[in-house]
């Protein structure tokens, strides 16, 4: 492997080199930066013109659609009006049916707990009844044993 020396000679002409590449860079880089400087410019006022002209496309439709929501308006209230007298005859005829309805349930509950009222009271007394006979046939039951017992024990 063969090594060649570094004179100044070849250290100045390679620092030569050097600086005409960056400077090559650097005028490469200032080019593009104006280039799209330019651009930008010309995207910014086709914007700008686009923007003016949807602006006042928007401005025009506004208006229209205002207008349009208002007669919609007029007429939503007009049917909405005629569908509330309807609506509310409707629910008066259906609250007077419920309460009939309603009338008679009761009449029929008060008619249906007084049988069982009566019901349940003679049932009760049949209970009392038959816990008494039961409990007075213990007792006397009981007295017999407790006399039985006595007597023999005596």
């Amino acid at each position: 492997m063969e090594r060649t020396a570094w004179t100044d000679e070849r250290l100045d002409d390679l620092a030569q080199r050097m600086d005409a590449g960056f400077d090559r860079v650097d005028g490469e880089i200032r080019d593009l930066r104006t280039e799209m400087h330019g651009g930008f410019q010309e995207v910014n006022r086709r914007f700008d013109g686009q923007s003016a002209e949807l602006r006042s496309e928007i401005g025009a439709l506004g208006g229209e659609l205002r207008s349009e929501i208002g007669d919609l308006g007029g007429e939503l209230r007009s049917e909405i009006g005629g569908l509330g007298g309807e609506l509310r005859s409707e629910i008066g005829a259906l609250g007077g049916e419920l309460r009939s309805e309603i009338g008679g349930l009761g009449a029929e509950l008060r008619a249906a707990m007084e049988t069982q009222g009566a019901q349940l009271r003679g049932e009760m007394d049949a209970l009392r009844q038959t816990i008494l006979r039961v409990g007075g046939g213990m007792m006397i039951g009981l007295v017999g044993v407790i006399a039985a017992v006595l007597v023999r024990g005596v």
